[in-house]
């Protein structure tokens, strides 16, 4: 059962350019993805009320438009794969008022025990595939292949940075993600694709340090030298 949902993007959800900040469409996708969790029967009351935690494997975005200010959008989601038991797959995107799709997304989840942060194989939870009439969904997102990267800057988590389980939101990745680039960069630029794997969990109190390609398309970050995330990005000129 997809989900569909109008938001107005105001001036707290854009950037100094005037258009949607690529953190704030994660955070759009994560909200309307849980609140069509608790419609199709796999959300809170299912999973984290019963010791269980959602958690994001991979993601991948496809932006084909700017979305800007002053305008309303809608957003969409719907299951879309379910893959060897345990790999939740999850589409969405958000379109115009003309049905012109402005971006694409497409990402794998899986369930844990939020207490031995174990992997949950076959968890006896509903999941209904969907689609979407008239979309070409995204492939599933793949692995990112590291690449020769150099320390750029650091970042420690803090008590703002977790969320409903206890850890660092995978939205906090984005945040540290787009800030290697300065904001004449996105004057300048658009950002096209973002492919990101979230390997391991972050949490309160971790220092993590951000490591980047020469020309600035692979992000690594690690905390005392073990890998938590790595992305790709890949940009135009406007």
């Amino acid at each position: 059962m997809p989900r569909f949902e109008k938001f107005y993007v105001g001036p707290s959800m854009v950037d100094a350019t005037g258009n949607l900040k690529l953190v704030n469409f994660f955070s759009l996708f994560q909200e309307i993805a849980s609140r069509n969790s608790d419609e199709i029967g796999i959300g809170k009351d299912k999973t984290t009320d019963n010791g269980i935690d959602w958690i994001i494997s991979r993601v991948r975005v496809d932006f084909y438009d700017l979305i800007p200010h002053g305008e309303t959008e809608e957003f969409y989601t719907y299951p879309s794969e379910l893959k060897n038991g345990f790999i939740f797959c999850r589409n969405g995107g958000i379109r115009n008022k003309d049905n012109k799709i402005l971006a694409q997304v497409s990402s794998m989840w899986a369930l844990i025990d939020n207490k031995t942060r174990r992997l949950i194989m076959r968890p006896n939870l509903p999941y209904v595939v969907d689609s979407l009439k008239g979309e070409t969904p995204l492939p599933l997102p793949e692995k990112v292949q590291s690449e020769e990267c150099s320390f750029f800057y650091k970042r420690t988590m803090r008590y703002s940075d977790c969320d409903l389980n206890g850890h660092v939101n995978n939205t906090r990745y984005i945040e540290m993600i787009s800030d290697i680039f300065p904001l004449d960069f996105y004057r300048s630029h658009f950002i096209t694709r973002l492919d990101i794997n979230y390997v391991n969990e972050l949490h309160d109190g971790d220092e993590v340090n951000i490591y980047i390609s020469s020309d600035n398309t692979y992000v690594e970050g690690r905390v005392n030298d073990k890998v938590s995330f790595v992305a790709k990005i890949y940009f135009r000129n406007r």
